[in-house]
């Protein structure tokens, strides 16, 4: 599937963005919030929100580790951890 028009515009902006965000790493390795101070869940992960995405990266000496990344739209708490946070698209919430 290529991205044509306004999409590829669009889609090339977003991409510079993340990888904008994700060089300015390289400065600042510690300036992101880590996984465990956001969600409570213990590990050596750091995680970005740049441009809708998330970035979870770890630092290691002097690299910065670029691990995962997730859209918004991704329940990503399930695939890195196996905490759903979602319901089953159907099931009623309040199980009425």
């Amino acid at each position: 599937m290529e991205i044509e028009g306004e999409a590829k515009i669009r889609w090339t902006k977003k991409v510079s963005n993340i990888t904008k965000s994700i060089r300015g790493l390289s400065d600042a390795p510690y300036k992101c919030p880590t996984v465990e101070s956001m969600l409570g869940i213990a590990n050596p992960y750091y995680f970005l929100h740049a441009d809708n995405y998330y970035i979870f990266y770890k630092v290691e000496k002097e690299a910065v580790l670029i691990s995962d990344i997730y859209s918004e739209r991704e329940d990503f708490m399930e695939k890195l951890f196996g905490i759903k946070l979602r319901m089953p698209e159907g099931q009623n919430y309040w199980g009425e």
